[in-house]
């Protein structure tokens, strides 16, 4: 007995298994991580070390040059990368697809151990498994306080104890960074000449405060019946306690540090800073984890913000003890979950019209309301099956599997198309329909599955692929083979069960037809297949005509594709409403010049930020967007200004330094 046989002879069972994956799809969709494309595993391992205060040329001489000597040995290394900037270097290594992430991680690792020293002052270099050119934050927050007399920045230690454990303990939540403050420090601040005057130099003065501020196990002491450990504890709980630290005690007196030094409390020089909305503020950017639900991350992250602004929170108590004007707020400036919404509507909206349009295609040729209603079938079937399919193989929802399904959609109706048109020609043959559904069905399910295997064995490559462009597809991939074989076993199995049970043969009507009306509307659209068939009946029948018509439609075909194909490109770039501009000013300019540099393009875009941060539905909004002057432009393919635009209110308009650049951007 085949299999064919078997599902019209078992209608309960196939009901059945059409219902459990269908509830499988429903209960699989709730489980799939959600994110805007698939994840690419690369093996990428980077490696910063901080030297602050050190030259770029310094970083690369005593600290690049070395780590670099013992990483190059490192197995299955590809390509390694250095960067060398303003107290920092930066490694990167890549490393051949398919090597574990723990191993390269605890390579890199063993062989760092081998680098024989580091200057002083210099941290432990930081290694982590993560690309630092290309990290996806889910979501931007900045920290600002209404009163322009406050210094922002020095709420940088606040936000790093205070904020950012709060934000890290949302679930999913990988890495939180805190950026655009300046860290407090104790600096003591000596005086040259009363150090010359008591003969101390400035070596001996460091040594001294280093070797001083630290707690040291001075062993163990017997007593009775137990080993008592013992510790010197000289580290400082209070920057006035290093004003009493003996410099040097001899004969010619006791020396501290209050003789030849101050301590004062403030904060590190500034290497950077943070304008949103043409005020300064401290930046926070999360990234999730990388199997985590972005939708379910940031609605977590939603509540942790409003948690920290909610009256009497930590916020408002910060705000108070420093006496602010309008106190503390959080704020989110960016949301990765808006783009990556819209981008899955859209590609939800086109699976839904793709169907529609697919069972109206079916409507005008089978003509029967029945029919296509037999044939819709296989396509909530495949999708589902094909999600299930994707949870299964740990995948994820994105646009790339997205629009595999959306292109399954029209492609799973070709085999129930192909069963139930042989089905209706056993009909018309005078079968009953049981019979005529046996017959059919085994009469051209080896056509069938010719058919699905093609399409698989297309798509199947690039399943095989490990790099890049074949982990970043795969998605697309796996859906269309999952839908398209998912179509071949309704094919055999629910479209012969169905049919058998609800189609008839069709009955021939002599009397006159009616003309008007939707009924008559329907008949005279539904001849269209006669009249095609027809057509190709006619030009069959001359092979000259055949010959010239495949030359015909062939040379059009090739024309037109490459007349009509768009620009090659790895990815679309989409539309994110955000916009990146960047600044490189000369070496060596220092903080103030940056700013003066950035704001006055900052200048410049205030109307525009200013004139978006107003209600939209208010006639004062309404006003300040027909105020807005237009700006010029630059065709850089003419290489030629362009006609001047005027651009929409900004949500947000940022300006920003690190290192040795100045980046701004907008959202609108």
């Amino acid at each position: 007995m085949n299999i064919v046989s078997l599902a019209v002879r078992q209608p309960v069972t196939i009901a059945v298994g059409v219902i459990l994956i269908l509830l499988a799809g429903m209960v699989s969709v709730g489980r799939l991580p959600i994110q805007l494309t698939p994840n690419v595993d690369d093996t990428i391992i980077s490696v910063q070390t901080l030297w602050e205060g050190a030259s770029p040329q310094e970083i690369e001489q005593e600290i690049v040059d070395p780590q670099e000597d013992k990483l190059e040995g490192i197995s299955n290394l590809v390509q390694m990368t250095s960067e060398s900037l303003q107290g920092l270097g930066r490694i990167k290594l890549q490393f051949r697809v398919g090597t574990p992430k723990e191993e390269a991680l605890r390579e890199v690792s063993d062989k760092l151990r081998q680098v024989p020293d580091y200057p002083e002052n210099t941290e432990e270099p930081v290694i982590e498994a993560s690309d630092p050119e290309n990290r996806d934050y889910i979501a931007w927050i900045v920290l600002e306080t209404p009163d322009p007399n406050f210094d922002i920045r020095t709420l940088q230690d606040f936000a790093q104890d205070r904020v950012q454990p709060v934000l890290e303990r949302v679930p999913g939540m990988a890495e939180v960074n805190v950026l655009g403050g300046v860290e407090r420090e104790a600096q003591i601040r000596f005086d040259p000449r009363k150090l010359a005057q008591r003969g101390i130099t400035l070596s001996e003065f460091i040594a001294v405060l280093q070797r001083t501020n630290r707690n040291i196990s001075a062993g163990e002491l017997p007593d009775g019946k137990s080993d008592v450990r013992v510790r010197t504890v000289s580290q400082f709980d209070d920057v006035t306690e290093t004003l009493e630290l003996v410099l040097r005690n001899d004969e010619s007196g006791v020396v501290r540090v209050r003789d030849v030094a101050e301590v004062v409390e403030t904060h590190k020089e500034a290497r950077g800073f943070v304008r949103s909305r043409g005020r300064s503020v401290i930046a926070i950017n999360c990234q999730r984890e990388i199997d985590a639900n972005v939708i379910e991350v940031m609605t977590g992250l939603r509540a942790a913000i409003a948690k920290l602004n909610q009256p009497g929170g930590i916020l408002e108590l910060e705000g108070r003890r420093r006496g602010l004007q309008g106190g503390l707020k959080l704020e989110q400036v960016y949301d990765q979950t808006i783009y990556i919404d819209d981008a899955l509507a859209l590609v939800q909206s086109n699976i839904w019209i793709g169907g529609t349009l697919a069972i109206l295609v079916l409507l005008l040729f089978l003509r029967s309301f029945r029919s296509a209603g037999i044939v819709a079938l296989a396509i909530p079937i495949s999708v589902v099956g094909a999600i299930v399919a994707m949870v299964t193989l740990g995948r994820s929802v994105n646009v790339i599997s997205l629009a595999g399904m959306a292109f399954a959609v029209g492609m799973v109706v070709d085999n129930a198309i192909v069963v139930l048109e042989n089905i209706h020609r056993h009909l018309e043959m005078g079968k009953s329909p049981r019979k005529a559904a046996l017959d059919g069905a085994n009469e051209v399910w080896g056509a069938v599955l010719a058919a699905t295997l093609t399409t698989i064995v297309v798509f199947f490559p690039i399943l095989l692929i490990e790099e890049e462009a074949g982990q970043l597809f795969r998605d697309i991939a796996l859906a269309i083979c999952a839908a398209v074989g998912l179509s071949l076993i309704v094919s055999v199995t629910v479209i012969p069960t169905i049919g058998a049970r609800l189609l008839r043969p069709r009955k021939e009507k002599a009397e006159p037809v009616d003309r008007r009306g939707l009924k008559a509307a329907f008949d005279r659209a539904s001849s269209i297949p006669e009249l095609i068939g027809d057509t190709v009946e006619n030009v069959s029948r001359q092979p000259v005509v055949s010959l010239a018509a495949v030359i015909i439609l062939s040379g059009a075909s090739f024309l037109g594709s490459s007349l009509l194909m768009p620009p090659a490109d790895y990815l679309p770039s989409g539309n994110q409403n955000l916009v990146f501009g960047l600044m490189i000013p000369p070496s060596g300019y220092n903080l103030d010049q940056k700013l003066s540099m950035g704001s006055r393009v900052e200048a410049s875009m205030r109307p525009y930020f200013e004139a978006g941060s107003l209600d939209p539905k208010s006639d004062e909004a309404k006003r300040a967007a027909a105020e807005l002057p237009p700006v010029p432009t630059f065709d850089f393919a003419t290489m030629s200004p362009g006609p001047p635009i005027t651009p929409p209110p900004l949500e947000n308009y940022f300006l920003v330094s690190f290192e040795d650049i100045v980046f701004h951007g907008a959202i609108s």
